[in-house]
C-alpha cells in the first residue's frame, strides 16, 4: 500500500491518509461518527492487525515537521499490530531511532 504523506502534518491528517488508501483497496472503516485521535487510530489499526503487507510512507518529512513525536510514537504502533507489516518510511528528514524502531536484533 503506497501512501503519500504530502502535506499531512498532523496525526489526524497521516490516519486520513491511511484510511483512504485503505478504503481504495476495499479495507472500509466504519467511520459513520467522525472518529478522532486515539479512537481513529485504532480503527485503521484493527485493519493492519495480522495483515502481510508493505505499507509504504513517502513524503514522511511533512508529518516529521509537525508532531514528530506523535508520527514517530504512531510508527511503532502500526509496526506492533502485525509481524508480518513491512514499513518503508520515504522522507528528506531523518527519522532518528524512534525509541528503539530500528532495532534489528530479533
Amino acid at each position: 500500500l503506497y501512501v503519500s504523506l504530502r502535506g499531512c502534518r498532523t496525526p489526524a491528517a497521516v490516519l486520513a491518509a491511511l484510511r483512504l488508501i485503505l478504503s481504495r483497496h476495499n479495507v472500509h472503516i466504519d467511520c459513520q461518527k467522525a472518529a478522532e485521535g486515539k479512537e481513529a487510530e485504532q480503527k485503521v489499526l484493527d485493519q493492519l492487525r495480522g495483515r502481510d503487507v508493505l505499507l509504504v510512507l513517502d513524503n514522511a518529512e511533512d508529518p516529521l515537521h509537525g508532531d514528530s513525536r506523535e508520527f514517530r510514537a504512531m510508527i511503532r504502533r502500526i509496526l506492533d499490530v502485525s509481524r508480518d507489516l513491512k514499513l518503508l518510511v520515504a522522507s528528506r528528514q531523518a527519522l532518528g531511532n524512534c525509541e528503539g524502531l530500528l532495532d534489528c536484533a530479533e
